[in-house]
């Protein structure tokens, strides 16, 4: 008898062990895991920060000028004095806050009052590199809201090329047209010649109205030449540019109402901006290190 009750209580404290193990089951808490992605690669040669534009890309809409090509990329408005002074708005941030740079110099032209646009047209240019993220931090304060990279046009291929552009607009009754040259032998030498001439009347509508002295007058001249002689490669490059702008101020009715509407003269007030930038960039490879200057 004493057996046959410790059998029974031995069976019903497994059962009722079974049944508390089965009913509640056990919760365990892991802890938190922390994954970090790493980018092996320096932002100004990555893809992913940068948005790259051609020519042909941003000369789709027929723009006036550099600033108002940008203008048409998602982000990016301009700010403007009629069709000839305009400079480029970032997400709603302009003049010191954008960093502009030309065959890799700071191009500080468009930091000032309205009345200073960017002052680039887009002839000799191959693309535009633009930065909104946070990547144009790494260029300093002055590109806290974007970074604008103009990259100038270089022969790829063993080849001798002659080129000319023409481009006529009907509101401004005016042209743009440069002739450019482009050499390069075995891709160990190379250079290129660009000249343009830009000349624009007032602005006229549709319905014919005219914005008087908003009529802007250009000349360009470019030029750049690059080698590789072992471990050197040297890329060097010369721009030139000289514009016409007019302001559209009040009060200039009584002035202008009796030119010609084909009238390009600046009798009115204006501003006359004068270019020379000069650009080498050298690469010395060695076999443990790279020196740029």
């Amino acid at each position: 008898m004493k057996y046959t009750l410790l059998l029974l209580l031995s069976a019903f404290c497994t059962i009722f062990v079974h049944g508390q193990t089965t009913n509640s089951p056990t919760v365990y808490a892991l802890p938190s895991a922390t994954v970090t992605g790493i980018l092996d690669s320096l932002p100004r040669t990555s893809s992913l920060p940068i948005a790259k534009y051609s020519l042909q890309t941003l000369e789709t809409k027929g723009p006036y000028n550099l600033s108002d090509a940008l203008a048409s990329i998602p982000g990016i408005s301009q700010m403007s004095t009629g069709n000839a002074i305009s400079k480029p708005v970032i997400r709603g941030l302009y003049g010191n806050r954008i960093l502009v740079l030309l065959s890799g110099l700071r191009f500080d032209n468009q930091q000032f009052q309205d009345e200073h646009g960017l002052g680039l047209s887009q002839i000799g240019i191959d693309r535009i590199e633009v930065i909104k993220g946070p990547a144009s931090i790494l260029y300093g304060t002055d590109a806290i809201g974007g970074v604008i990279n103009v990259i100038e046009e270089t022969p790829a291929t063993a080849y001798n090329k002659w080129d000319i552009n023409t481009r006529l607009y009907s509101n401004t009754l005016g042209t743009l047209t440069d002739v450019g040259y482009q050499y390069r032998n075995n891709k160990n030498y190379w250079f290129r010649l660009r000249g343009g001439i830009e000349s624009h009347a007032d602005y006229s509508d549709g319905s014919g109205t005219r914005v008087l002295n908003s009529r802007n007058n250009g000349y360009y001249a470019k030029a750049g030449a690059g080698f590789q002689r072992g471990i050197w490669t040297s890329n060097n490059s010369y721009n030139f540019s000289y514009n016409e702008f007019g302001f559209i101020l009040p009060n200039l009715s009584s002035a202008l109402k009796n030119e010609d509407r084909f009238s390009r003269s600046m009798k009115g007030p204006h501003h006359i901006v004068i270019l020379n930038i000069f650009s080498s960039q050298n690469t010395f490879r060695f076999p443990t290190s790279m020196l740029k200057v």
